[in-house]
């Protein structure tokens, strides 16, 4: 019998993490990192599909499109992003 454990993912709520100090929370959505629908990728003409973690009390303080494109949480998402570079 293969008694493999299973991998659990978390995925983290990106704005609590750049508070200062910095907070570790669970996302409870996936949102787009875009701020309006048809935002570019710097350098390209493609849409920005990154998706990044938002938790429960930080969805108030996105705005509209992004609280209206909220995804259930996806670790295996390709799109999905752990920190943003700035």
């Amino acid at each position: 019998m293969n008694r493999e454990k299973p991998h659990y993912h978390r995925v983290w709520c990106l704005s609590c993490k750049r508070k200062n100090p910095p907070v570790i929370t669970g996302a409870a959505f996936l949102i787009p990192v875009r701020e309006r629908p048809y935002d570019m990728v710097k350098g390209t003409a493609d849409i920005d599909r990154r998706l990044g973690g938002v938790c429960l009390s930080c969805i108030d303080d996105k705005n509209k499109f992004q609280q209206d494109k909220k995804l259930p949480v996806d670790a295996e998402n390709q799109h999905l992003v752990y920190r943003l570079d700035e």
